[in-house]
């Protein structure tokens, strides 16, 4: 019987939650402050901002794809021509090339007998005149004006793409642009089979001509398409 108060001194108290009107509840203070709602503005701030950036990104991305598909829309329609332009009556007559030559009219197969009076006849007739030569600037114009290459858009800067002999990217004009370059063969022993240069007007195109194709990105740099004989 002498322990029984011991024993009941060993049992720890019970706690007492505090109850609403205690100071010990008022003392917690609200559960959401200032500060919190500072943190939720900045992460919708931060939700939006990636939310933008991702939209911008894809944007450009397509605005890139569309410059690339010009270049190609060039490299299809210049691989088309290269195998009808030096067929009879091709139909973009500036960028018709000339085949090997043929017989003029003057030029007629007659008996061996009468062979001098042939040649007579050969001697006074006038030559044929030569075929005026075709140049990229002729051929160039007449693509503008009557196929779908006129009718290409820059995705970036709007209106036609401009045709340039490089793409640099310290000049932002250059965005979108197309470079056409040649390719031409170097003589036998150089140090490098082929070098490029600028596609002029002034260019001869009436023969086989290997021509670059090239378009400048959102950045003016190039991005190269393909390379096709013309």
């Amino acid at each position: 019987m002498s322990q029984t108060p011991a024993a009941a001194s060993a049992v720890p108290p019970l706690s007492v939650s505090p109850q609403p009107g205690d100071p010990q509840h008022q003392a917690q203070g609200p559960s959401f402050t200032i500060a919190d709602g500072f943190f939720c503005l900045f992460m919708v701030f931060m939700f939006g901002a990636v939310c933008w950036l991702g939209l911008f990104t894809r944007g450009e991305a397509l605005k890139t794809e569309s410059a690339k598909q010009n270049g190609e829309a060039w490299v299809a329609w210049l691989k088309a021509a290269s195998e009808d332009r030096f067929k009879p009556g091709y139909q973009y007559s500036a960028c018709a090339g000339q085949g090997p030559a043929e017989p003029g009219p003057g030029i007629q197969v007659v008996p061996s007998a009468s062979a001098d009076a042939a040649s007579a006849a050969t001697a006074s007739s006038p030559p044929p005149a030569p075929a005026a030569k075709s140049t990229w600037g002729g051929c160039l114009e007449e693509m503008m004006a009557k196929t779908e290459l006129g009718k290409l858009s820059n995705p970036f800067l709007g209106g036609l793409p401009k045709l340039v002999t490089e793409c640099t990217a310290a000049d932002r004009s250059l965005v979108g642009a197309i470079d056409l370059d040649k390719i031409m063969s170097t003589p036998a022993g150089s140090a490098v089979p082929t070098v490029k240069s600028d596609l002029v007007k002034d260019d001869s195109i009436s023969e086989k001509i290997k021509i670059v194709v090239t378009v400048c990105d959102k950045g003016a740099y190039p991005i190269k398409i393909n390379e096709i004989e013309f």
